[in-house]
């Protein structure tokens, strides 16, 4: 069985034309499909889906503008770097 997420939106919100920019977007979207399923850092979305860590960040600056993705905790990398753990934001 597949899962699928759903989200809410008001078109008369400002929000919604950023919102709608940001899911017409092919990584923003398959980066959503594997957050609904577990929280993941850039370097494991990149590897995980095949998209370059650079286009993961940019998309995941995008998803956290709109409010669709949320880093609550960070660990750090073998390099020393602090590095976000992302999730979907849950919606009341």
């Amino acid at each position: 069985m597949v899962q699928e997420s759903h989200i809410t939106i008001a078109f008369d919100d400002d929000h919604a034309k950023k919102l709608a920019e940001v899911l017409s977007n092919e990584s923003s979207r398959k980066m959503l499909q594997y957050l609904s399923k577990k929280e993941a850092t850039a370097s494991e979305l990149s590897k995980s889906l095949g998209i370059p860590v650079s286009t993961v960040h940019y998309n995941m600056q995008n998803l956290l503008h709109v409010d669709l993705v949320e880093a609550k905790e960070f660990k750090w990398s073998p390099k020393g770097k602090q590095m976000g753990i992302y999730r979907l934001k849950h919606r009341s």
